[in-house]
């Protein structure tokens, strides 16, 4: 989880991966290792702390050629979560500024 304090808001990034086989239609009888990641942004309400409805949610999918890597499906998630904003009460569109300080936070996580 990674904490982004903005000029008018805070919010929480928090990436999940899923791994699992899956069949694909042009060879049923072959499963294919997939693999996903997701980034979701949340805002937290200053005076309680409490998570409020995300923000915003990207993913990113490994094909079945590719190699499973945390770093490049963080990147694209959050990437496509910065992108799109999911419409909601408490959704305000991310500013360039924003998008800078989510991406540095994201950078220099520990």
């Amino acid at each position: 989880m990674i904490t982004v304090t903005l000029p008018d808001r805070i919010v929480v990034l928090t990436f999940t991966y899923r791994t699992g086989m899956i069949y694909l239609k042009s060879n049923p009888l072959q499963p294919v290792h997939v693999s996903t990641t997701k980034c979701e942004i949340h805002e937290l309400d200053p005076n309680d702390h409490m998570r409020i409805p995300f923000l915003a949610r990207g993913e990113a999918h490994c094909s079945e050629n590719d190699v499973f890597c945390k770093d490049v499906g963080r990147k694209i998630a959050l990437t496509r979560a910065l992108e799109t904003n999911i419409p909601c009460q408490h959704a305000k569109e991310f500013k360039k500024y924003d998008r800078g300080q989510i991406w540095m936070a994201y950078w220099n996580r520990s």
